[in-house]
């Protein structure tokens, strides 16, 4: 094709832009593929799929003539418009839930926002349909929900945390609205501390490379996205469970706001203390945890949007023997606020802009030696505790900005993005040869006070090629201060045939956080507990990795 003929064919060109929804909830729906085609002569159909908060920018629309637009994602019904000219404002598109029959059986499932195997070849996403039907372990749990994708596996039955392809806790953040938590769980790891009936989506980046980059991490993340709150009324749900109570309250703040407030208590303290004091029990379990989110969504028109989070949980178990003398006492929490702000760039870019600090803090103390002897609920002998074996405090936190371009050209998609995220890591914590002389404690001890700052810049290209073949290609520039610069590269190859797919590719990922947990410890295997510091000197830590996938599906198998 000529340069005058590649010149006309622009100009006949257009950019289609909207949000799609539900339209129940008005909940935004993310992996929904949109196509835009002429409704008469040959010209190729311009396709796209909505981000994870439902926009979608389409360009290569045809810009004369009658148009028609299909949209299309998984428990839901097709949705199809003919217009007589393509609209130059953004659409909004309102997708019905349809359900899903079974061939062979006589029932009918309600359908979903997404599909575990999503339209993004990185991302492996667990809907909130999907949660609610997983089996519960005392209540459901998103990080347990995680073991559904090939690409998660828990070190045991007990802890909900999963590695991520061999990669443990340090290299695979837990993000809650784009903000990192530590140490994302209770009881030692065993249920999540994020409330499920929050949550919309987690997504599972099984690597560093593709929408991994964008992460800056060494063996993915678990993102998990938070849901806007109803826009079509008030509504209040509450859950009374074996291991917690919730409670929640959702729904529109006039027409383009909408409100999300949750929260999460247990009661074992409560229970046992009511049953000593019914003479049930001799004594009662001081343990607790506790979280709270709320979020606040704003409808800016088109694809503009704003969003405000807000998590806090807490934990706690303290135990006082007869004498009231301290013998253990364990206390840690999280903190997080995150802002995102979403708009158009320019008739073919969106961009993202997220602002995010978290916080943990904890307090661990514990004495041993002291022993106590009982004789019809009567002390007759007492020793008091002389020996300390566990002791100390400390925080850690992360303050990140992310700027992100999406933009997309008739064959290519582009998205680059800067990044900062300063660390602190101030910690004091102790064990003593009592404590470890067996089969050792799960973290060593550490004191330090200390700060990290990683600056990023990142790009990936995305380009279809000929008959089925398409390449995508990346890299990420990281600058650790005080440490060194570096640079991690990623490239793939993929074929999309008839009944199967294929592809290969390989990337190279850094980061500048270590942990001091001891994953061979006997107390490993039942705590997910863990300290991450920042690395003083070079190198810094890189995984290499390199991903041969293939997948189809042919005469019902």
């Amino acid at each position: 094709m000529t340069a005058a003929a590649l010149v006309i064919a622009a100009l006949q060109q257009a950019t289609l832009s909207g949000v799609v929804r539900d339209s129940v909830d008005l909940e935004p729906i993310a992996y929904a593929r949109v196509t835009v085609a002429a409704t008469g002569g040959e010209v190729a159909a311009a396709t796209g799929v909505s981000d994870r908060y439902g926009a979608f920018v389409v360009p290569g629309a045809p810009k004369e003539g009658a148009v028609r637009v299909e949209v299309a994602a998984f428990g839901y019904a097709l949705w199809t418009r003919t217009y007589e000219a393509l609209p130059m404002e953004p659409v909004r598109v309102l997708l019905s839930p349809a359900p899903i029959a079974v061939e062979g059986l006589e029932v009918s499932v309600a359908g979903r926002a997404g599909d575990p195997i999503s339209r993004s070849r990185d991302a492996f996403v667990i809907d909130s349909v999907l949660l609610r039907t997983l089996p519960a372990i005392l209540e459901t749990d998103v990080l347990r929900a995680t073991a559904v994708s090939p690409s998660a596996s828990a070190s045991s039955d007990y802890t909900s945390v999963p590695f991520i392809r061999g990669g443990t806790s340090e290299g695979t953040p837990v993000l809650l609205d784009g903000v990192r938590l530590f140490n994302a769980f209770h009881l030692g790891g065993f249920l999540s501390a994020i409330n499920a009936e929050a949550v919309e989506r987690a997504t599972i980046l099984a690597g560093s490379g593709g929408d991994g980059m964008a992460i800056g991490s060494l063996s993915g993340a678990i993102d998990i996205a938070t849901r806007d709150g109803a826009r079509d009324g008030m509504r209040m749900a509450g859950s009374l469970g074996l291991a917690s109570s919730r409670f929640s309250v959702e729904g529109p703040l006039g027409s383009s706001v909408s409100y999300l407030l949750d929260g999460r208590r247990t009661y074992i303290d409560v229970f046992t203390l009511a049953l000593e004091e019914l003479a049930f029990t001799s004594g009662h379990l001081p343990y607790f945890f506790q979280d709270l989110h709320a979020k606040v969504t704003a409808d800016l028109g088109g694809v503009r949007r704003l969003s405000v989070s807000g998590y806090r949980n807490s934990e706690s178990l303290q135990v006082y023997d007869s004498e009231e003398t301290h013998t253990l006492g364990l206390s840690w929490g999280n903190s997080a606020l995150s802002v995102h702000y979403r708009d158009r760039l320019g008739d073919n870019g969106i961009v993202d802009a997220n602002l995010g600090h978290s916080r943990f803090t904890s307090d661990l103390f514990a004495l041993g030696g002291g022993s106590a002897m009982y004789l019809n609920d009567t002390l007759v002998e007492y020793i008091p505790p002389t020996d300390t074996l566990l002791f100390g405090d400390g925080t850690m936190s992360e303050t990140r900005a992310d700027l992100r371009v999406t933009w997309r050209t008739g064959r290519a998609t582009i998205t680059s993005g800067a990044q900062a995220t300063a660390f602190l890591g101030d910690h004091d914590y102790d064990v003593t040869d009592d404590f470890d002389a067996d089969e050792g404690f799960f973290f060593s001890p550490v004191t330090l006070r200390e700060t990290s700052l990683r600056l990023a810049a990142y790009s990936i290209v995305e380009v279809p090629l000929q008959r089925g073949f398409s390449t995508r290609a990346g890299l990420r520039i990281d600058h650790f201060r005080r440490l060194s610069t570096t640079l991690s590269p990623f490239a793939e190859l993929s074929y999309a045939g008839s009944w199967w797919d294929a592809r290969i590719s390989a990337s190279r990922s850094h980061q500048a956080l270590a942990s001091v947990r001891d994953e061979e410890a006997l107390g490993a295997s039942f705590l997910a507990y863990d300290l991450l510091v920042p690395v003083s000197e070079a190198p810094v830590p890189r995984n290499t990795e390199a991903v041969i996938g293939w997948e189809g599906s042919h005469a019902g198998i």
